[in-house]
């Protein structure tokens, strides 16, 4: 990851008040690839679901999918983890509906 991409990621995660260590989760989710796939619809640096994509501004078409974009994903992946722990207010539930879906966690609550 270049200087300028984790300057930008942190600065993020401090603006939504995120812990720093979430910078980790790039690396664990896409490994820094942009065009990295989880299987399951998730895509980018992020593995940002379609839905969630849209949500938080990202353009995905024929021709543009901006989470491959790291600057463009990076804020839409914050503001979702923000909206989540905002909803859970616990990190591991929050991660969990991260990586699992929010239908998930809720259903197991």
């Amino acid at each position: 990851m270049k200087d300028s991409s984790d300057t930008y990621l942190e600065k993020q995660l401090t603006n939504n008040g995120l812990p720093k260590e979430l910078k980790l989760l790039p690396v664990v989710c896409s490994a820094f690839n942009p065009k990295s796939d989880n299987g399951i619809g998730g895509y980018g640096f992020w593995h940002l679901n379609y839905p969630q994509a849209i949500k938080y501004g990202l353009t995905i078409n024929s021709y543009i999918d901006d989470r491959s974009d790291f600057e463009k994903s990076t804020k839409a992946a914050t503001l979702y983890i923000k909206d989540l722990h905002a909803l859970y207010n616990n990190w591991e539930l929050t991660l969990t509906a991260y990586s699992s879906g929010v239908s998930t966690v809720t259903k197991l609550l």
